[in-house]
């Protein structure tokens, strides 16, 4: 079905196929608890534009590998990145994943609220949301503090 819904686009694809695991989210959980501060930084942010542009001057790539290399590449970012041991683009893909995952965790639950459905159509019970709803109780503790942390635990149809 990615495949389909994909057409040939290789961002679509690699973030289709990504699989949500308790290693890479953890260790994208840790990441981010430092990163987000760093992001909150102005001349951070401008460097991290600056980078992307003489990256993709033409803005031709996919912006999930601009951005792995902008986060490989900024001195800071990178730090803590291997400190957690996980590179640009697994921090990148991961992220996408885990942050639409979220989002449409919190959307179908406030639809199961409010519009009485109580199960989830098939065609949006995706791997990353079977494993996001299986998670043990520790891992889903950080999940609710990264979805508060980064915004994340706003349902999207509002």
């Amino acid at each position: 079905m990615a495949e389909v819904l994909c057409a040939g686009d290789t961002q679509c694809l690699a973030l289709a196929k990504h699989r949500l695991t308790a290693v890479n989210v953890r260790k994208m959980f840790a990441a981010d608890r430092e990163l987000f501060a760093l992001m909150q930084d102005a001349d951070l942010q401008r460097r991290m534009g600056e980078l992307a542009k003489s990256i993709d001057p033409q803005r031709q790539l996919p912006a999930l590998t601009v951005d792995a290399q902008v986060y490989d590449r900024i001195p800071e970012i990178a730090h803590v990145l291997r400190r957690h041991q996980i590179s640009g683009r697994e921090y990148a893909v991961t992220h996408a994943v885990a942050m639409v995952t979220a989002m449409t965790d919190v959307t179908l639950a406030h639809e199961a609220q409010h519009g009485g459905r109580k199960e989830v159509p098939p065609e949006l019970m995706t791997q990353g949301l079977k494993f996001w709803r299986s998670m043990d109780s520790t891992l889903k503790a950080e999940a609710e503090a990264w979805k508060k942390m980064w915004g994340y635990d706003r349902d999207i149809s509002r």
